[in-house]
């Protein structure tokens, strides 16, 4: 059990680095604009983010995978 919630921590943080920084791309980066120009390449960010959560939770809990996923791009939307 600990070996497992060490993994997820480690895969987390390995996810959470890939997408903010290698993964994000220029478009991305339009999230920072004026306006309502933001949404757009603040959804796709998101989205990585989501899709990168949804790849490590369906190998250790499949039938949580589509939540924890759309979860992860809620609060990811809102906090950045």
């Amino acid at each position: 059990m600990i070996v497992t919630v060490f993994t997820l921590l480690a895969l987390f943080q390995l996810k959470h680095f890939l997408a903010d920084y290698p993964l994000q791309t220029r478009y991305m980066l339009g999230k920072f604009q004026d306006g309502w120009s933001f949404v757009l390449p603040l959804l796709q960010h998101a989205l990585v983010h989501g899709l990168m959560t949804f790849a490590i939770v369906m190998v250790f809990k499949p039938r949580l995978a589509l939540t924890l996923m759309l979860f992860d791009m809620a609060v990811h939307f809102v906090m950045d």
